[in-house]
């Protein structure tokens, strides 16, 4: 029962952690294209835009969920 329960949690973990990398990957290309512009659009794709743009966006969204340290292609999510 208890291995049930452990996949169970693991697998909605790991759907909400591809879900959060989807709306990243939104959040990125908007970047792209509205603050970077065509020019800059090939160095955005080497990492996440600036923590503050991500979570003005998310905020804007009314996600519930806001990223901190972000580092390249990395990041922390924080659950608000």
């Amino acid at each position: 029962m208890m291995s049930m329960i452990s996949s169970a949690l693991a697998k909605r973990a790991d759907d909400t952690w591809a879900q959060r990398r989807a709306v990243l990957g939104d959040i990125t290309e908007q970047y792209s294209e509205t603050v970077v512009g065509i020019r800059g659009r090939f160095l955005v794709g080497r990492g996440l835009p600036p923590a503050d743009f991500i979570n003005t966006e998310l905020e804007r969204q009314g996600a519930s969920w806001r990223v901190r340290n972000v580092a390249g292609e990395r990041c922390e999510f924080v659950d608000i």
